[in-house]
């Protein structure tokens, strides 16, 4: 199935009230502030204030969003045919491309290289390395034009 891309621009708390909408059906967020990185529970209360980039994500939609200033440049990316809310403009349609998954190796929660601490067990329980699922869309000659996030997980079938 193929996905679009929307793009806004939304000040916090039209952006707070769309992650709210939207945080149902994506299990998964990954949020960034100078200090931190964060991996929230599905069942965790996203403040968009406190995190000035960010995003919501799940096998058919992705939220992304980055502060600038005092509004929030989002896009939403979603594979079904709904209408985006209201003051998405629709800036890339990703029919005709070619699609693939590949799952990458997270940080290891242990390394501490990148200035602190990860921990993804809040939201991908149990033991393993953290995965990250991104779908990526090519042109013919192989060049990628678009990706996007669709889940996390833990390594499958290789223990630590």
């Amino acid at each position: 199935m193929s996905a679009r891309v929307y793009v806004a621009a939304l000040d916090a708390e039209e952006l707070a009230t769309l992650i709210a909408i939207l945080r149902p059906q994506s299990p998964f967020a990954i949020l960034e502030r100078p200090d931190k990185v964060g991996f929230p529970s599905r069942s965790e209360i996203i403040v968009a204030a406190e995190w000035p980039v960010g995003r919501v994500f799940g096998k058919e939609m992705e939220l992304y969003w980055e502060q600038k200033d005092v509004l929030y440049q989002t896009r939403l990316t979603c594979t079904d045919a709904s209408l985006p809310p209201n003051g998405f403009e629709e800036s890339l349609m990703l029919a005709g491309l070619e699609q693939d998954t590949t799952w990458y190796y997270l940080w290891g929660e242990d390394d501490v290289a990148i200035g602190g601490r990860l921990d993804y067990s809040r939201i991908i329980p149990s033991s393993g390395r953290g995965q990250l699922g991104v779908t990526e869309y090519r042109d013919q000659s192989g060049r990628l034009i678009f990706y996007h996030y669709i889940g996390l997980r833990r390594e499958v079938g290789h223990g630590r």
